[in-house]
């Protein structure tokens, strides 16, 4: 496989907006938003208001995910992208950012079919780290694979019951802080050996907060987990309706 060297870590080197809005705002700006190598004042500079992320944008989309897809395959210098907007803890966030590692965690059946576990996305720099994990997704590995909608959910759940797990965890070397998923849903687009592409909607600490985004990722971390077990049956699908996701 070209291109990968997973022990090549580079900066991240996104765009943000953040408000001032006294000491959270202090934090999410500094330890978790504060991707691109300096320390974010209070008083965000007004270029940044003008940063969006390209979800709702497929053309530029496609472009920058076609410019990250280059660079992985020639040095592993892009592990993907990650783009997300919204409210985290009372913040309005804005994050369109390269990602320095990603990570896919499989696990392989008695015969040997495979499914993926997780995804672990990391961002780092001088001064922080953002990681943002899916946890128990299931689903078959292939270009051509049957991928349903994941319900995100804190709970205790089965593999392969489309309810997800989903952590952001962030540190700016001094301190951290993990928000896992209150609830939310996602939609995988990609899901293969090399590549995971899907959008989500999550809410994370705070119900009413919720942030809407989109990620393409080139894998620069591998790791197969081996089950005892043949694979078992698939469950029923849930309802995309349902945000929830908790039942």
């Amino acid at each position: 496989m070209t291109g990968l060297h997973s022990s090549f870590i580079r900066a991240m080197q996104p765009s943000f907006r953040i408000p001032a809005r006294g000491m959270i705002a202090s934090w999410f700006g500094i330890a978790a938003f504060s991707l691109g190598g300096c320390l974010t004042p209070l008083e965000a500079p007004s270029r940044y208001d003008q940063v969006e992320p390209l979800c709702g944008d497929p053309v530029a989309w496609a472009a920058a995910v076609e410019d990250c897809r280059r660079a992985w395959e020639d040095d592993a210098s892009c592990g993907g992208l990650l783009h997300f907007e919204g409210r985290i803890d009372g913040i309005d966030v804005s994050v369109a950012s390269e990602v320095v590692e990603s990570e896919f965690e499989n696990l392989r059946y008695v015969g040997g079919e495979e499914v993926r576990l997780g995804i672990s996305v990391l961002g780092q720099t001088d001064y922080n780290e953002l990681n943002l994990s899916f946890n128990g997704m299931g689903g078959e590995i292939g270009p051509d694979v049957d991928l349903p909608p994941l319900l995100l959910a804190p709970v205790d759940h089965e593999l392969g019951d489309y309810l997800v797990d989903a952590n952001l965890r962030m540190s700016n070397g001094f301190q951290s802080q993990d928000l896992r998923v209150v609830e939310g849903s996602m939609q995988r687009l990609i899901q293969d050996d090399v590549e995971q592409a899907g959008s989500f909607s999550a809410a994370f600490a705070k119900k009413e907060d919720r942030v809407d985004g989109c990620f393409h990722l080139f894998v620069t971390r591998l790791t197969t987990a081996s089950s005892d077990e043949t694979k078992p049956d698939v469950a029923p699908r849930p309802d995309p309706e349902d945000r929830n996701g908790a039942g």
